[in-house]
């Protein structure tokens, strides 16, 4: 019986070396070799497919859709964990007869994911062990193994809906608090707090505002955000774009410019050269700034 381990990590700074113990253990104790390992480091749980607007919109019923019909290739790109969909086609194929995985919650914290998984394995001859799951070694193979499976299903999912309304909380206190959330803008870096503790302002990055400045002449000047990213030598007009929303939110409170900072400093009349002269097809493709 060829038996594929499974390993996921949800954050780069975790280490999978603790499911890796922990499947070599139960294979030395059960006499049932590894023979081949799978993983996904990194990556959640819960696909995007069915958290928040995606499942609003009917994405969930799609990739349950797609893990139902076995047409793993049509619901791939809503698999987000390459590992997975390799051990989803493995399996498919007749290649393996047992997964192992170190708990539950590495397969999915998605319930009704998690029954349909093992309903496809069973289907296809393949037994589903987890080997750490609070109650021992679960075998879906058994009529007891697979109760407890369904149940261990049920929890990992609840455990998910708790962490994210905790999230959700959190991050709500913060705001009502006054702190901004979230990286800042492109062009814009967090200031220190207060004496009092109070949250710091956004304040320009020196390192790039000067950039940014010369973005926003070029605009004003009539140039296409193509055009910016040659000017500039952006890696695309997509960069334009987000550079020039970070400028919008320039007035926003909570958002401090130096005054000093905002002068053109000649800018426009530099910006309308360039401009007049990708009017007259002077300057190449990737000229310098």
């Amino acid at each position: 019986m060829k038996t594929l381990a499974y390993r996921r990590v949800s954050t780069d700074k975790q280490e999978l070396d603790r499911q890796t113990w922990v499947i070599e253990t139960w294979a030395a104790m059960a006499g049932a070799p590894i023979s081949d390992w799978l993983e996904d480091a990194g990556i959640s749980g819960r696909a995007s497919a069915v958290k928040g607007a995606a499942a609003e919109r009917g994405k969930d019923m799609e990739y349950y859709a797609a893990l139902c019909l076995q047409n793993y290739l049509q619901g791939e790109s809503l698999i987000e964990r390459p590992g997975f969909l390799l051990l989803l086609k493995a399996v498919a194929d007749g290649q393996y007869q047992r997964v192992v995985v170190a708990d539950i919650t590495r397969l999915s914290r998605d319930l009704i994911e998690l029954l349909l998984l093992e309903r496809q394995l069973r289907r296809m001859g393949c037994a589903l062990v987890a080997v750490a799951s609070g109650t021992g070694a679960i075998d879906t193979s058994t009529a007891a193994g697979w109760m407890l499976y369904v149940m261990q299903a049920m929890w990992a999912e609840l455990e998910a809906r708790l962490i994210s309304g905790r999230t959700i909380s959190s991050l709500k206190a913060k705001v009502a608090a006054g702190i901004k959330l979230g990286r800042p803008p492109a062009g814009w870096m967090k200031g220190p707090r207060g004496a009092d503790g109070s949250p710091g302002q956004y304040v320009p990055d020196r390192a790039v505002w000067d950039r940014m400045l010369r973005l926003v002449a070029l605009k004003e000047a009539g140039c296409t955000g193509e055009e910016c990213a040659q000017v500039l030598g952006f890696a695309s007009e997509k960069v334009v774009r987000t550079w020039l929303a970070s400028w919008a939110r320039r007035s926003a409170p909570g958002f401090s410019a130096p005054a000093e900072m905002c002068q053109w400093q000649g800018l426009a009349e530099w910006a309308k050269t360039e401009n007049g002269r990708f009017r007259s097809n002077l300057l190449p493709v990737g000229s310098g700034k």
